[in-house]
């Protein structure tokens, strides 16, 4: 079999076992399972309401998350005519995170040189890497669309035009490499910095002080290009972040405790290892000099953060230089590009790992084939057996383990304008604990809140100022108090169907058996000095 005909044929294999996958898991599903799903939609329909530039949660706040793939994601439901948007968004997964392999291999056989390193390491990102951990933690292909995961093919087509740009410094091509990374910044920031930071490396190192004006033209595209993301943020919010638990929340895998170390540990030592047989074998695992810059880059930044993370970790709180203080994004999404660079590392290393063990001895080839095709089965079998797809899928086919309570958002979305307001419940306000499944209805509904819960909140908006007004709301509707929070000419509330409402307070408009909303109108409540 020619190499023409070979190659297509293997990543159509790896692609297709990826999508059935995908399509098996998430069979007769009717909304995601994932949190962070729930909010890409309320983005989504931000945009569908033509809500452009503003967080659809607070009114008078900036859109805060990147906006590129919701945009997207906002103009394929419009076009399409979905009315259904959950389960459009399920069905849709498998088929759009395709794109990332699909972007993955053209990038790894352009920074490995080779299309049998680039297959290798296909094999690795799409049946190894994500496999053994939340998809947000391990990169490769996922089922579920979660936009994190779709700006990996961002990624991975700037880097694509990042190492077929770098040898020859001729400056009509940093506005190019700009452009790509502005949107992918649009997409996702750490992926966008990441590539900014792999760029001046490679480009420094290789071009010396004439690669300064390259990267200042290449930055200031970039800039440009993510201007109408960043330019609201700066105008509406020069305080900058007032919120800081968003950025602060750090995945289970990169907590404190030694079961912790240990699973992280044992997840990075293979491609920590495949970094150590590169280096010591380079002169039989030939690799350029611009692809070695660019995954140094890639690859030492990401564990320099999670290094930083870790040492962090061990001081005591408020302790420590300046830099663990600063806020930023979760730490896991550098694990996750991490796990990505060490997918590169690990099919350069098997492909050339292989060839050496197999020159001239006929026999070791047959043996070598027959454990490519054992290993091929063993990476099929574990996407398809994948812990967190079946425990996602289990969670959305018990209706009470729903994050969001769908007969409540299609009736949010139907029954009220996109600027309602609503006020939820907190965890002092129900027994059980936090409500959520009926603030995430809310929120995928694109409507406002007076407060949403901190982790999810507005990460440039105080989120003490919004809960006391929350607080204040919840007791007028107790029949607490006689004042309540002015929000505007109306004010709604999604509580437990259970919650007892003050006589006279509201007019309950739905029930759906686990949540009620309850409409409150402005003469009813008045501001709170």
């Amino acid at each position: 079999m020619t190499k023409r005909v070979g190659i297509p044929l293997f990543v159509a294999g790896i692609l297709v076992v990826a999508l059935l996958h995908g399509l098996w898991i998430t069979r007769g599903l009717v909304v995601p399972p994932d949190i962070d799903a729930i909010r890409d939609i309320g983005f989504a329909q931000g945009f569908l309401d033509g809500n452009w530039w503003g967080d659809p949660a607070y009114g008078g706040a900036a859109r805060y998350y990147p906006p590129l793939i919701p945009a997207l994601e906002a103009a394929a439901i419009a076009l399409a005519g979905i009315r259904d948007i959950p389960r459009a968004w399920v069905m849709a997964g498998p088929w759009l995170n395709l794109l990332v392999p699909l972007a993955f291999f053209p990038a790894a056989w352009r920074l490995l040189d080779e299309a049998g390193a680039a297959l290798c390491a296909l094999a690795v990102f799409v049946l190894a890497v994500g496999t053994l951990s939340v998809p947000w933690m391990g990169a490769g292909y996922t089922p579920w669309l979660l936009t994190p995961m779709l700006a990996q093919a961002a990624f991975l087509g700037s880097l694509w035009l990042t190492r077929g740009r770098i040898e020859t410094l001729r400056l009509r091509n940093a506005p190019l490499l700009g452009l790509a990374y502005g949107l992918t910044l649009l997409a996702h920031p750490v992926p966008a910095l990441l590539l900014s930071t792999m760029l001046a490396l490679a480009i420094l190192i290789l071009h010396g002080r004439r690669g300064v004006p390259f990267l200042a033209l290449a930055g200031l595209t970039e800039a440009l290009v993510a201007l109408p993301y960043l330019l609201p943020l700066l105008l509406l919010h020069p305080d900058g972040i007032l919120n800081p638990e968003p950025g602060a929340w750090v995945a289970p895998l990169l907590r404190q405790g030694r079961w912790h170390l240990a699973q992280a540990t044992v997840l990075n030592l293979p491609g920590a290892l495949a970094t150590i047989v590169l280096w010591r074998l380079r002169g039989a695992m030939p690799l350029s000099r611009p692809s070695v810059l660019l995954l140094a880059g890639l690859i030492g930044t990401c564990a320099a953060m999670l290094l930083r993370h870790q040492a962090c970790t061990l001081l005591a709180e408020g302790v420590g230089p300046a830099l663990c203080r600063l806020p930023g994004v979760p730490v896991h999404h550098f694990h996750l590009y991490l796990q990505l660079g060490w997918a590169f590392v690990l099919g350069h290393v098997l492909w050339h790992g292989a060839g050496i063990w197999a020159r001239g001895r006929p026999e070791r080839r047959r043996l070598l084939g027959r454990a490519i095709a054992a290993a091929l089965l063993v990476g099929a079998a574990a996407i398809w057996l994948r812990p967190y797809d079946g425990e996602a899928r289990a969670r959305c086919l018990i209706a009470g383990d729903l994050p969001m309570d769908l007969a409540l958002y299609r009736w949010v979305l139907v029954n009220t304008p996109p600027e309602a307001t609503f006020v939820t419940a907190g965890e002092d306000d129900i027994v059980a604990g936090e409500d959520v499944s009926g603030s995430f209805a809310v929120w995928a509904a694109g409507r406002r809140f007076v407060a949403l819960y901190p982790l999810f909140s507005n990460p440039y908006v105080s989120w003490t100022a919004h809960e006391a007004a929350r607080k204040r709301a919840m007791l007028w509707l107790r029949g607490d108090v006689p004042a309540c929070v002015n929000v505007g000419e109306s004010l709604w509330a999604v509580l437990p169907a259970g919650f007892v409402v003050g006589p006279g307070r509201a007019q309950k408009r739905f029930d759906s058996g686990v949540h009620a909303v309850w409409h409150i109108a402005r003469q009813g409540c008045e501001p709170s000095g």
